[in-house]
């Protein structure tokens, strides 16, 4: 378990301030864009890492082993990537219908 926590922990991305406005000086404030885009990315990876950790401990907290709470999150995981193919293909349908009806 801890082996997991550490390894999902280690997995986060920062962003590093200092860089980025050091950048943004010499650029006129265009580097702000590059800046935004990569501090976007980075939340959005520590999100979807953070939500890992706390599904791991609930499964822990309702009296799972390391390793069910590590396959119960793989099987999750699982299932959320085939519900966003799913819909992707469902959107991919729908233009493809659009546009050849037209």
């Amino acid at each position: 378990m801890n082996e997991q926590l550490f390894i999902l922990t280690s997995q986060k991305k920062k962003t590093n301030l200092v860089l980025h406005l050091l950048l943004c000086i010499p650029t006129l404030g265009f580097w702000a864009i590059v800046w935004i885009i990569v501090a976007s990315v980075n939340h959005g990876k520590n999100a979807r890492i953070d939500h890992k950790i706390n599904s791991l401990m609930h499964y822990k907290s309702q009296g799972m082993n390391d390793n069910e709470s590590y396959q119960q999150l793989k099987t999750d995981t699982s299932a959320n990537n085939l519900a966003t193919i799913r819909i992707v293909f469902v959107i991919i349908a729908v233009v493809f219908v659009y546009f050849a009806l037209r």
